[in-house]
């Protein structure tokens, strides 16, 4: 990755957090409180990089939304974390946690979160709680960074692929295909939808080019989505049924959210409810009533009367562990 691209892209995302701080009241532009744990990944003229334990502390981070892939990510586990806290080298770093550096450092954003090193990986109960606090960390987030076009940690997402350039005045852009970015990998991974909806503002580095989400509006790094006024996407539909005043809008995004979900693809059966419990804490503090296993209690005559089209993402002949009662979607 050359250093003109990196600041090429950077001075683009400035460019968009600048707009969107100015122009957008429903999308973050102060500092919130910091998630349990963040890299502090230093600065460019001191870029030491080491686990934080925040203690309750206030600051701007990002999180990288991303795939682990089969070799998996380097990760925090219970012996090794008091040695992530005090340092952690950058090449020791898998490629897309150093692209999301690279880009945290170029925005001057001093922490960073990232799941495999910020979640103690076996430690039961601080997954469960820092799970459990999803809603909060992705929608906190100054900015969420997807690495989109990436199928493991360890591809990168900073160079581009199977681009289409075309000149625009003194600039070389590169060209947006939203139907393609549909089938991007890590728009296949059901953790990854939650993280999508929940962000305030999100940067997907695609196989293209760039593109920016928030609540108001969706850009892009070759200016095609700039000069629609609006586009029905997933977050734009999400965001209308939380504000919405009748429970029945709720319910149906909620119904959509699923099927969503059961379309892609989950390493672990068991993460099923998991995955989707940012979004479903989100929902309740909407006033709906109870959650139950995936289903709500007010709507759930309708919700009973779901049924599985092809085997989802599990494989059916192998035995499961205790997901859901039988009635949910969520059992099979």
């Amino acid at each position: 990755m050359s250093q003109p691209r990196v600041e090429a892209y950077c001075r683009t995302i400035s460019e968009w957090i600048q707009g969107c701080n100015l122009n957008h009241p429903n999308c973050p532009s102060q500092a919130t409180r910091l998630p349990s744990r963040v890299l502090d990944i230093g600065t460019e003229t001191s870029p030491k990089i080491s686990l934080h334990i925040s203690h309750g502390g206030t600051g701007i981070y990002t999180a990288l939304s991303h795939c682990w892939g089969k070799l998996g990510p380097l990760r925090t586990l219970k012996q090794n974390r008091h040695l992530k806290q005090e340092g952690i080298l950058y090449s020791e770093l898998p490629k897309t946690f150093q692209d999301a550096v690279l880009v945290t450092r170029g925005l001057g954003i001093r922490y960073l979160w990232i799941d495999s090193l910020c979640i103690i990986q076996d430690d039961t109960e601080d997954w469960q709680v820092e799970s459990a606090n999803m809603a909060a960390i992705y929608s906190n987030a100054y900015l969420v960074i997807g690495a989109t076009k990436a199928d493991d940690c360890h591809r990168g997402f900073l160079d581009p692929v199977n681009q289409r350039l075309y000149n625009y005045g003194t600039h070389t852009y590169f060209h947006c295909d939203l139907d393609k970015g549909k089938h991007e990998p890590l728009v296949k991974r059901a953790w990854t939808l939650q993280e999508q909806l929940l962000a305030s503002r999100m940067v997907h580095f695609t196989s293209s080019e760039m593109i920016w989400e928030c609540k108001t509006r969706l850009l892009c790094f070759c200016k095609q989505l700039d000069s629609l006024p609006s586009l029905p996407y997933v977050k734009k539909s999400y965001l209308a049924a939380l504000s919405s005043s009748t429970p029945d809008d709720i319910f149906t995004i909620w119904l959509q959210v699923v099927q969503s979900l059961t379309g892609r693809s989950l390493t672990y059966p068991t993460d099923l409810l998991p995955a989707i419990s940012g979004i479903a804490r989100q929902i309740q503090s909407c006033g709906v009533g109870v959650y139950l296993a995936g289903m709500w209690a007010d709507s759930l005559p309708k919700s009973l009367l779901w049924y599985r089209i092809g085997d989802w993402f599990r494989d059916p002949s192998q035995p499961t562990n205790y997901i859901a009662p039988t009635w949910s979607w969520a059992s099979l």
